[in-house]
C-alpha cells in the first residue's frame, strides 16, 4: 500500500514499457507473475489529466510572473495579477500563496522528462489520495505505524485476520465484527486538487491547448482549425485559397445524397440539364444530316475524262461525308451524359458553400480557444476540466 490512489488515470513514468490489449487493460511484462505479464493502473504522460493541468499552469501569465519570470502584461492584466495576487482564500477555493506553495515553480521543468521529475516531487501528493483509506489491499506495518494516532482516537479500527483457516469462517467472523462496529460517516476522502467533473475529455482539452499555442504563434483561426482538426492537404488548400476562380467540383455521393434530401431540387437541375442536352443533340443530328447528305454525294458514281484518269485525279473529296468529320455521333441524351452533366450541375462547391465552411472552422476554433482560457484561469484558482 505504498502507492498513492488516484481518481483519474495518474501518469506512468516515460521509461515504463507498457502496452495495451483489445480490451484496454494496460500490461507490463513481468516474470515473477502469471503469464509472464501483470496489470498496471495509469496512462502515458502526455494523456494523463494530471500532466494537462500542469500545461494549462504554465501557460498562465500570472503564475509565471508570481514564479520570478519576466512577463509583459498590459495595465489591465497588471491590475487582474493584483487582484490575483492578494487574493486570501474561503472555504472552498485555495489562496494564491497556497498554490504557489504546493505547485512551485513549474516553470523550472520543462517537457514531458521534467513533469515527470515534478510529478514525483509534487505532482503525486497534490492529486493523490492516502491508500489506508480506500480499501483495495492489505496494509503494511509501515501503514499502521503511520495511523497509529488514527487508531487511538478511533478513526481506524484494526483486526488481525489469519490465513491458516478456511475463508467461511473468516467471513463468519469478520461479519459479527461488523455488526458490532459503529461507524460515523462522513465526506469521503479527496486529495488536495482534484477535478470535480466526473467525466472530462482529455483529447479535447489538448485539442484546445494546442489551438492556444498556435494563437500565440500569430495564426490566423482557420489555419489553427485546419491543423488542430487534421484537415486532409487538398481541403486545407481549397479552404485557404478563394474558390470563386477555380472550376467547378463534384461528387457522385454528395450529389445523391443531396437528391435524397431534396427531391425538388434534384428534378429541376434533372430538367435544366435534359433542356441543355437535347439543345445539343439537335445541333449534333442536324450537322451528321449533312454529313450524310455529303456521303450520299460521294457515293454516287462520277465520270472521269480520259485525262483525269492518266494524272489520277478527280477522284472522290475526302474532306466531305464520313472520312471529313473524324469522329463517331454523339449521343447527348445517352444514360452516361445525363449522368456527367448532372454531376457538374447538380452538386458544386460554391463560393457561399467554402464561406459556409470556412466559417464553421473558425466559430469551432473560437471555442477552443475560449475554453483553453477558462482552463487556464482555473488553474490560476486550483481547478481544472472546466466547459465540459
Amino acid at each position: 500500500m505504498t502507492v498513492r490512489y488516484f481518481p483519474k488515470p495518474q501518469p506512468l513514468s516515460p521509461n515504463t514499457k507498457t502496452w495495451v490489449d483489445s480490451g484496454g487493460v494496460r500490461w507490463q511484462k513481468d516474470k515473477r507473475a502469471r503469464g509472464g505479464r501483470r496489470e498496471v493502473k495509469g496512462t502515458w504522460c502526455a494523456d494523463s489529466i494530471y500532466y494537462l493541468w500542469f500545461e494549462y499552469l504554465k501557460r498562465s501569465k500570472n503564475y509565471k510572473k508570481a514564479c520570478g519570470y519576466e512577463v509583459e502584461m498590459t495595465e489591465e492584466e497588471q491590475k487582474a495579477y493584483k487582484k490575483w495576487r492578494a487574493f486570501k482564500g474561503t472555504k472552498t477555493r485555495k489562496s494564491t500563496e497556497k498554490i504557489l506553495s504546493d505547485f512551485g515553480d513549474i516553470h523550472a521543468y520543462e517537457g514531458v522528462d521534467g513533469f515527470w521529475k515534478w510529478w514525483i516531487k509534487r505532482g503525486q501528493y497534490l492529486f493523490g489520495i492516502e491508500p489506508i483509506n480506500q480499501l483495495e489491499s492489505f496494509a503494511s506495518v509501515a501503514d499502521v505505524n503511520s495511523i497509529a494516532d488514527k487508531v487511538e482516537d478511533g478513526t481506524f479500527k484494526l483486526v488481525a485476520i489469519p490465513t491458516n483457516i478456511k475463508m467461511g469462517t473468516i467471513k463468519r467472523r469478520l461479519n459479527k465484527l461488523l455488526k458490532e462496529m459503529t461507524v460515523t460517516p462522513t465526506e469521503e476522502q479527496t486529495a488536495a486538487y482534484f477535478i470535480e467533473q466526473p467525466k472530462v475529455d482529455v483529447k479535447s482539452l489538448r485539442s484546445c491547448l494546442l489551438a492556444y499555442d498556435l494563437s500565440q504563434q500569430g495564426m490566423d483561426a482557420l489555419e489553427i482549425g485546419i491543423q488542430v482538426r487534421n484537415i486532409d492537404a487538398a481541403e486545407a488548400d481549397d479552404l485557404i485559397e478563394d474558390g470563386r476562380s477555380r472550376s467547378r467540383q463534384y461528387d457522385i455521393a454528395k450529389l445523391q445524397s443531396a437528391a435524397t434530401r431534396d427531391v425538388k431540387r434534384y428534378w429541376a437541375v434533372y430538367d435544366k440539364i435534359i433542356g441543355g442536352l437535347k439543345k445539343k443533340q439537335k445541333k449534333e443530328d442536324a450537322f451528321w444530316d449533312k454529313v450524310h447528305e455529303e456521303q450520299m454525294e460521294k457515293d454516287k458514281p462520277k465520270k472521269r475524262t480520259r485525262e483525269e484518269l492518266l494524272n489520277n485525279v478527280g477522284e472522290f473529296d475526302s474532306r466531305f461525308g464520313y472520312d471529313g468529320v473524324g469522329r463517331t455521333k454523339v449521343d447527348y441524351l445517352s444514360d452516361e451524359h445525363i449522368r456527367e452533366a448532372m454531376l457538374k450541375e447538380g452538386y458544386r462547391k460554391s463560393h457561399y458553400e467554402r464561406t459556409q465552411r470556412k466559417q464553421s472552422i473558425r466559430t469551432n476554433t473560437y471555442k477552443l480557444l475560449t475554453k483553453a482560457r477558462e482552463n487556464i484561469e482555473a488553474t490560476e484558482s486550483g481547478m481544472f476540466g472546466v466547459g465540459h
